[in-house]
């Protein structure tokens, strides 16, 4: 347990920059990491878990990175990720790329529609739906998000709880297209325009995704992203990534490993591993995954797990037309962990057609 003193000194620096004040600081980028890294830690040991919502809150939104803004961006939003260590190449072929990798999308076999929700500590929640449509050659993508948090208790400059709670809303909105180039190879790109509003103070702007990914090699893929690439708003630069990876499937074994490398601009490299067991005969995938994190290594464990299902279309629909294939339908589940703030849960369930 920690010590008595040594919370109560994390408490007066908190209390010293109030929460209005904070959260004002914070959407310009002048919050310091360090202060907010120090308070979760100690406030989780002591208990104070209103006030440590509060501040994870405003860490993870905005403060984690004070040299650039609209750090929502970097969420990932897929359970069958996260499930693989956050690995893009775990997702390959379905909706939700366009948040990670739109150039993935390239490898989906049917049109679908996909929806995701992440339960994180206390009250922070976020959700999003994709859409991708094949077109000969071409896939479209497109996905909203949102991350909302209500009831965040301020304070006036005395001290004074605030009658009015504080909250957080940040959205971002993705139009993506995927072409094939050559047999084994494609490119792709998405533009995404955001929206994040901290205590009222916020900004709106637009990045852009680009990539290439190919299958040439037997039993291997490998991709290459720059994503939120776009111009600084506010003073504050976009928080831009530079990712590469690859995967392998063992043979004619349904074993396959993934192994990914992040370059945030302004955070050091980020490796991630996945493995994905495919059981065929129950339409279960298995996940397991790894993402390296300073400071915590084991926080980046986690694991998840699939399960596919085959519907066919009714007599009614063959008849009208209105429908000429099976629906597959697909939930994914993923458990990960935050080292000592806890873990996190996340659902999805899409439908290809």
């Amino acid at each position: 347990m920690g010590s008595a003193g040594g919370s109560k000194k994390i408490m007066k620096r908190i209390r010293n920059v109030t929460i209005t004040t904070a959260v004002k600081r914070c959407s310009r980028g002048l919050c310091s990491r360090q202060i907010f890294v120090d308070a979760l830690r100690r406030l989780k040991i002591a208990g104070y878990y209103s006030l440590f919502s509060i501040a994870y809150c405003l860490l993870h939104v905005a403060c984690l990175y004070s040299a650039t803004t609209a750090e929502f961006l970097r969420l990932n939003p897929s359970a069958a990720s996260s499930g693989g260590g956050g690995t893009s190449l775990a997702i390959e072929g379905t909706a939700d790329s366009v948040f990670l990798n739109p150039v993935l999308l390239a490898s989906l076999e049917k049109n679908e529609l996909s929806g995701s929700y992440v339960a994180w500590i206390q009250n922070v929640r976020y959700g999003s739906f994709s859409y991708a449509q094949k077109l000969g050659e071409t896939t479209l993508g497109f996905g909203v998000l949102h991350l909302g948090v209500d009831g965040i208790e301020g304070r006036d400059d005395k001290g004074v709880i605030l009658s009015e709670k504080l909250s957080v809303s940040n959205s971002v909105f993705v139009v993506a297209h995927t072409r094939r180039i050559r047999d084994n190879f494609f490119v792709g790109g998405g533009l995404k325009i955001f929206n994040q509003s901290y205590a009222g103070v916020g900004n709106t702007g637009a990045v852009i995704d680009i990539g290439a990914f190919s299958n040439f090699l037997k039993n291997i893929n490998w991709f290459a992203a720059l994503r939120n690439l776009g111009h600084s708003v506010d003073g504050q630069n976009m928080p831009l990534d530079f990712t590469v990876g690859a995967s392998y499937l063992v043979g004619n074994m349904p074993l396959k490993f993934i192994a990914e490398a992040q370059n945030p601009s302004n955070l050091y490299l980020k490796p991630r591993l996945g493995v994905e067991y495919n059981l065929d005969a129950l339409d279960t995938v298995f996940r397991l995954g790894y993402e390296y994190k300073r400071g915590d290594v084991f926080s980046g464990l986690g694991g998840g797990i699939s399960f596919r299902m085959n519907l066919k279309p009714t007599e009614t629909l063959l008849e009208e037309n209105r429908l000429k294939n099976e629906l597959a339908l697909r939930f994914d589940y993923a458990l990960g962990t935050l080292g000592e703030l806890g873990v996190t849960h996340r659902v999805g369930i899409s439908v290809g057609f």
